[in-house]
């Protein structure tokens, strides 16, 4: 018998196939009850039309009797047979396996053409359909794999033009109908790329994340498998998924989609800037000042660019270069608060408090509601001993947000600062020079930040360190970000502003001991405080 792939791989018995014949042997087959059309011959002698069979019966009659013209040698037969059996099914599997059963059967006739056009439709009932090669000849199997890339042409061409159709829509502002055009097209080319990309453009645009996501990944999963998908496709893909990582601030896969979307386009200053911002934004200013940097030696002059090289320098204390980009932004455009903001942040790290004070000022004039510049400007002053002047400016930056603890914080320490400050001198001598022992030690001097807590809600006695500067005397001591401060000689901690109190009541030179807390235990260390 020729090797063939039936409906029930059972027929592979020869004891099986002696129980085919047995009628009694037969169980019918399940399928839903529709009337399928077909006409089956009456027995010889019956001069009248039996009962009308229910369908599923006659489809078991018929399916019992094109297995016995196979069997019989009468191929012609069973390939209608099996033809009319595979119109009785709906779409599916079942109608696949009698069209694979008729191409079969159509291949041992000779007639190929039938057989691939047969096959071509068992494929488009049922793209999934179990075909195994070891039942078959080479040239069925060959022949199998013509209609297989077939039916993908052409589904990939209705795909293409559905897609086409989608994009129409959506140009003519008919999104959920390009929406089901792109849909449809996915149904015919799963990895349609193009499909893919716009269907994730309108998940994004209707704020569905997730889905968009979903999508993205897949078109990087395709495109990276298939060398034929258009580069620019893929750049688009890669593109927009950092986009969406930026925007849920997942930094990491931000840079990774960023780096890849470089490898297609080198030289793209905005793919350069957002991996710069991802990079920032992640913890390394180190290379974000590199990606940065080249996109400022791409395109010049953007201030978007120069905003976040400069960040990205003070992030990494850079200070002399941070001033530098701010200085030469605000020459070309100085109407930028934003960039103001930041050379004065660069200039009052530099020691430069007056250069630092006519930066805040200019920035707050641009920016007239953010309350952190005249917060920031009252600090300026505040290092620089004008109490009066830096009291003034925390309340202002109170009034324009009374919810801003720094300027409460720091408004405290302006106004300890007057009720303790010295009469003037009423002699004509000149003044003695009391600039250690009246103003406090400015943050830049010592080189600690501490984090800005609610130490007493969080029941926390002591200062933590948020920033170390290099160089400075807490660099120089071993100071750590994350150390608690405890005690400063015999003077203890309560909280961060403490600290410059203590400094400030009580003037220092040469060592000063640290009490800290470090990983769970308490050491001392000496600052050298100069004098």
């Amino acid at each position: 018998m020729p090797r063939f792939r039936p409906e029930l791989a059972s027929l592979r018995s020869a004891a099986l196939v002696a129980a085919l014949l047995d009628a009694s042997a037969l169980t019918p087959t399940a399928a839903p009850a529709q009337s399928s059309g077909a006409v089956l011959p009456l027995p010889d002698g019956e001069k009248a039309a039996a009962p009308r069979l229910p369908a599923s019966e006659e489809r078991a009659e018929l399916e019992r009797l094109a297995r016995r013209r196979y069997l019989e040698g009468d191929h012609a037969a069973a390939v209608e047979l099996y033809l009319e059996l595979a119109r009785s099914e709906p779409e599916g599997a079942e109608r696949a396996g009698h069209l694979l059963t008729a191409a079969w059967l159509q291949h041992l006739l000779g007639r190929q053409r039938e057989a691939l056009e047969a096959l071509a439709a068992a494929l488009a009932a049922d793209p999934e359909y179990p075909f195994e090669p070891g039942l078959y000849s080479p040239e069925f199997e060959e022949l199998f794999e013509r209609a297989r890339q077939r039916l993908g042409e052409q589904r990939r061409r209705r795909a293409a033009a559905q897609v086409t159709e989608a994009l129409r829509q959506l140009e003519a502002g008919r999104p959920e109908e390009a929406r089901r055009q792109l849909g449809a097209a996915l149904q015919l080319d799963p990895e349609d790329p193009v499909a893919l990309y716009n269907l994730a453009y309108l998940e994004l645009r209707e704020g569905r994340d997730e889905a968009a996501q979903h999508l993205l990944e897949r078109l990087l999963a395709v495109s990276g498998a298939s060398p034929a998908t258009r580069p620019e496709i893929r750049l688009q893909g890669l593109t927009a998924l950092g986009q969406l990582h930026l925007r849920h601030q997942r930094w990491i896969p931000a840079q990774t989609a960023y780096t890849a979307a470089l490898e297609l386009d080198p030289g793209s200053p905005e793919l350069l800037t957002r991996l710069g911002l991802a990079r920032l934004r992640g913890g390394d200013p180190e290379g974000a000042v590199d990606a940065l940097r080249s996109a400022r030696r791409q395109h010049p002059g953007d201030l978007e660019i120069d905003r976040l090289l400069s960040r990205a320098l003070l992030e990494g204390e850079r200070w002399a270069e941070a001033a530098a980009v701010a200085r030469q932004s605000v020459e070309s455009a100085p109407d930028d608060g934003e960039q103001w903001s930041l050379l004065a942040l660069a200039l009052r790290e530099l020691g430069d408090l007056a250069g630092a004070k006519v930066a805040f000022r200019r920035a707050f004039e641009l920016l007239p509601d953010r309350a952190d510049l005249v917060n920031n400007l009252g600090g300026v002053h505040l290092a620089a001993g004008e109490y009066a002047e830096a009291e003034q400016a925390f309340v202002q930056a109170l009034t324009l947000d009374p919810g801003l603890g720094a300027a409460r914080e720091n408004l405290a320490l302006a106004r300890a600062a007057l009720d303790e400050a010295p009469p003037a001198p009423r002699t004509e001598s000149p003044p003695p020079d009391r600039r250690r022992r009246s103003r406090p030690v400015p943050p830049k001097k010592i080189g600690l930040k501490f984090a800005e807590l609610d130490y007493e809600r969080l029941r926390l006695r002591g200062a933590l360190v948020k920033q170390v500067t290099r160089k400075s005397p807490a660099a120089r001591a071993g100071l750590r970000k994350g150390d608690l401060l405890l005690r400063l000689g015999d003077y203890e901690l309560e909280s961060a502003k403490d600290f410059f109190q203590y400094l400030r009541r009580n003037p220092q030179s040469g060592d000063l001991e640290v009490e800290l807390l470090r990983d769970g235990s308490t050491r001392t260390l000496l600052m050298d405080l100069g004098g």
